[in-house]
């Protein structure tokens, strides 16, 4: 099995970074957290310079492997152009994970997951990265749209400000206007 999600893993990593977004920076063989971090760096920077009030929104997808449907996985690779064959291939692995629970060192009976990505193995970061730049492009659609507005213009170009490293995401929005009164009263969870 680690032998065939390798293959896999190794013939994904050389096309995957012309399907996600240039912002995505987790498990991408050419991208860095280094850069995810000056980028956001300078982001920042331009923001505080502008003297707009913005809200910073930091997302961990809690036990993010865990949780992807394995249906969310092969709807976006179909929507993503791959074929069949690589589908099927991508299936057949997701449908062979099993769990059992442990009761006094005993296990119990084995069942099958739906959910959730092998923990370990090669190609399950990949698959993650797939399915976490979905964000981004639901968000650059509701710019698109006129639902949410760029903070601020920027070289970074058109796309909504968003840096996703790992399952961690960093999200830049423009403050909404708070009356004087109301400003003050404002709270931080």
């Amino acid at each position: 099995m680690k032998l065939i999600t390798k293959i896999l893993a190794e013939r994904l990593q050389q096309i995957i970074i012309d399907l996600i977004h240039l912002k995505q920076y987790g498990f991408i063989r050419s991208r860095t957290i280094q850069d995810c971090l000056t980028w956001a760096f300078e982001f920042l920077h331009v923001c505080k310079a502008s003297k707009k009030d913005m809200v910073i929104l930091k997302l961990d997808f809690e036990k993010a492997f865990d949780k992807i449907e394995h249906q969310v996985i092969i709807d976006i690779l179909k929507h993503m152009g791959f074929g069949a064959k690589w589908i099927g291939w991508i299936e057949s692995l997701l449908k062979t994970g099993t769990s059992s629970v442990l009761l006094n060192g005993t296990a119990g009976k084995v069942f099958h997951c739906k959910r959730g990505v092998r923990q370990g193995d090669p190609l399950s970061p990949l698959l993650f990265v797939l399915a976490a730049d979905l964000l981004q492009h639901i968000i650059n659609q509701a710019k698109n749209q006129g639902s949410l507005n760029l903070p601020i213009r920027h070289n970074a170009g058109t796309d909504f400000p968003i840096v996703q490293y790992a399952e961690d995401t960093l999200l830049i929005m423009e403050a909404c206007p708070v009356a004087s009164s109301q400003r003050n009263s404002v709270q931080f969870l």
